[in-house]
């Protein structure tokens, strides 16, 4: 199809060509792994005159598609007209309007378009958050691709396009708060910061069942059984349903969710890292076939809330191949030992890191993996703070863990560190309706009484001991 979209370049059937097959515009641009079914998408996404909603399955090229190779498209023939691209921070928007003014730059654009015009552009502004070219003729502060986070500074912005792209991500999926957050910044969106009339598209890929999408346009969805990628061969597919949790791979690839009544782990709570204290590290480690390696890195705070954080890492490596990142962040963190698991390379790894230069100690795992889990994650999961900068998938891993389920080397190593780091809640009184626990009244009662005890044995003490001066007195008197 390339070779005819450069054969149409030399014909005057060009501007039907990109009209109807906006994908073809992708292949020549370098995007080669786009198809007649994101020309779908991008003809939907940018005609839909109603707010409208599309799923597609992970990795499917779903905002190469809307939101490079389709405001490329619109543009072509809206000279005026003003693109808003919404993602869930700032940071990532950006990257696709730069990536979009990089390609306006291209030699192969002003040949397209002197092709198809008869003339040239030029750019005149070129921002981290706004592109624009020499053709717009209206007078806005919106330029023609205009890029924001998911916050407040959209307010008073007016576009003839608006698109959101990927604001629900996995964050949505580990927390509540986060789902809460975006449920409201859509209501706000659509409610009270876009034009009335004005249509919004959301493209992206749903997490949660309680995300934003529930409050969204009924989406068009694809599947990956249905979009028929090239990339996604019967092997590439095996080695995603190993690697990811079932209910994620369900809901990212397939699109529906699979009911989790037995989740242990929900709501993970996020916050600093404090630098400040020693921590401890685990790492379990990836040798060879389609397991994930996990780090952790764990340590007491002064918090009395969360008395605990914690921080961790999936990698898809031989563990080998890790050992400098694993030296970086040791460093990082203030780690003051590491341990690993001796059983499935008799040391090996630990080793190895002591060659690094860092304090590691091995051990020799003989409790069952599901029960170490439980019993010493669960009683503290929910005094946890995690670092903001968190591998979320790592997290995932321990949300979506359930007995026997593959991967779980997150929760294992979070397991391990606990127990063997010997963190447990720090005692203290449980308050209930304003009264000391149970547990604690027990033993209050038992120490009463064992200084009871006490003081009536010493009583008696004394009291064979006058007795005692009492005979000795008598019998001194006797003798007398």
């Amino acid at each position: 199809m390339l070779k005819q979209f450069k054969k149409y370049l030399m014909s005057e059937s060009i501007i039907k060509l990109i009209i109807d097959k906006p994908h073809l515009l992708g292949n020549y641009l370098g995007y080669d792994r786009l198809t007649e079914i994101h020309s779908e998408w991008i003809k939907y996404c940018f005609t839909t005159p109603v707010d409208s909603a599309l799923q597609a399955h992970r990795g499917s090229y779903k905002t190469t598609a809307v939101m490079i190779v389709g405001a490329i498209w619109w543009l072509l023939f809206h000279f005026n007209d003003r693109i808003l691209m919404i993602r869930k921070d700032f940071t990532a928007a950006s990257d696709i309007l730069k990536v979009i003014a990089r390609q306006m730059k291209t030699q192969k654009m002003h040949t397209l378009f002197k092709k198809i015009y008869g003339f040239d552009y030029n750019v005149e502004v070129d921002r981290s958050d706004k592109w624009s070219w020499n053709l717009k003729e209206t007078e806005t502060r919106e330029g023609n691709l205009n890029a924001f986070g998911m916050s407040p500074n959209i307010t008073g912005s007016h576009g003839d396009k608006v698109l959101c792209d990927d604001i629900i991500t996995l964050k949505d999926r580990l927390s509540q708060a986060e789902r809460e957050k975006t449920v409201e910044y859509i209501r706000e969106l659509r409610t009270n910061i876009i034009d009335p009339g004005q249509a919004i598209n959301f493209t992206g890929t749903p997490w949660h069942k309680m995300d934003g999408w529930a409050i969204l346009p009924e989406p068009k969805k694809y599947t990956i059984n249905e979009t028929n990628l090239e990339a996604f061969t019967p092997e590439h597919i095996k080695k995603l349903k190993e690697t990811t949790t079932p209910a994620l791979y369900a809901i990212n690839y397939e699109l529906k969710h699979i009911a989790s009544e037995n989740q242990m782990f929900v709501d993970p709570v996020f916050g600093a890292w404090d630098f400040r204290e020693s921590c401890v590290g685990h790492i379990d480690a990836k040798y060879e076939g389609t397991d994930t390696g996990a780090l952790t890195f764990f340590s007491k705070t002064n918090d009395k809330e969360l008395p605990f954080q914690s921080i961790g890492f999936n990698f898809n490596c031989h563990v080998e191949d890790y050992m400098d990142t694993i030296v970086m962040l040791y460093k990082k963190y203030n780690c003051s030992v590491i341990y690993k698991e001796k059983n499935d390379d008799k040391g090996y790894t630990v080793k190895a890191l002591k060659a690094k230069k860092l304090k590691a100690l091995g051990y020799h795992e003989i409790e069952n993996k599901h029960i170490k889990i439980s019993n010493y994650i669960y009683p503290i999961w929910k005094h946890i703070r995690w670092a903001n900068e968190t591998d979320l998938n790592y997290l995932n891993q321990i949300t979506d863990y359930e007995e026997g389920a593959e991967p779980d080397d997150a929760p294992d190593s979070l397991g391990s560190i606990i127990k063997y780091g010997k963190f447990v809640l720090p005692e203290k009184p449980s308050v209930l309706s304003g009264e000391i626990s149970d547990k604690k009244k027990d033993l209050i009662e038992v120490k009463k009484e064992q200084r009871k005890k006490r003081k009536e044995e010493l009583k008696k003490r004394k009291e064979e001991l006058r007795k005692k001066r009492e005979e000795r007195k008598a019998k001194k008197i006797i003798k007398s």
